[in-house]
């Protein structure tokens, strides 16, 4: 005894994904690198260019903490912020505090 065989109807997603398969094919291919995680990792560049990103600056009235601007975007504060002046680093070392407690592990690290 032999099954019929159906033909099914091709419908708009199908083909879409088959068109997306057959044409993209491999992410590595278009020069994604892969992640730790196992997905493509798109890009490493900035999220936009340094003007836009050092126009971006906060309102605060009380001080920088959790409402602040500049903390949801993940920056430090900058010079035109109008409370702190650029003096609130949101939790995140300034440049020359960086390299001081690079300093200070490497002579730890020494003894």
């Amino acid at each position: 005894m032999f099954l019929a065989i159906y033909k099914v109807p091709a419908n708009e997603h199908n083909l879409n994904n088959h068109r997306d398969a057959a044409f993209l094919k491999s992410s590595t291919k278009w020069e994604w690198a892969r992640g730790d995680d196992g997905f493509p990792v798109t890009t490493n560049d900035l999220v936009a260019p340094d003007t836009i990103l050092n126009s971006i600056f906060c309102c605060c009235t009380t001080g920088c903490s959790g409402r602040c601007g500049c903390r949801k975007a993940g920056m430090q504060c900058s010079s035109v912020c109008v409370t702190c002046h650029g003096i609130s680093t949101n939790g995140a070392p300034l440049e020359g505090e960086e390299f001081e407690l690079d300093r200070e592990v490497e002579k730890s690290n020494e003894i």
